[in-house]
């Protein structure tokens, strides 16, 4: 499976490219989430909400429920070893 990345623009104008681990959609939410990384720093994943337009919006540290359950896929993800997977919960 390709490599996927995703291009973050700052706010100072700079660009940051960040490797896709996966995504999950959650039902109930009717929302789609991505959870990605930096290579220099893989073990640093970052959740984000997606939207149609291609705009992100991070999960904020208030978010338990979705946090847990990222939480939750990754631990998944890191036992199993499931390479690159999409999720419905």
């Amino acid at each position: 499976m390709e490599d996927k990345t995703i291009t973050l623009y700052l706010e100072n104008g700079e660009t940051v490219e960040y490797k896709v681990l996966f995504t999950f959609h959650h039902d109930e939410r009717n929302e789609d989430y991505v959870l990605i990384y930096d290579e220099k720093s893989p073990d640093d994943v970052m959740v984000f909400r997606y939207f149609e337009d291609n705009t992100l919006a991070p999960v904020e540290d208030d978010n338990t429920e979705i946090l847990e359950m990222a939480q939750e896929l990754l631990d998944m993800y890191d036992q199993e070893e499931l390479g690159k997977v999409e999720t419905n919960i």
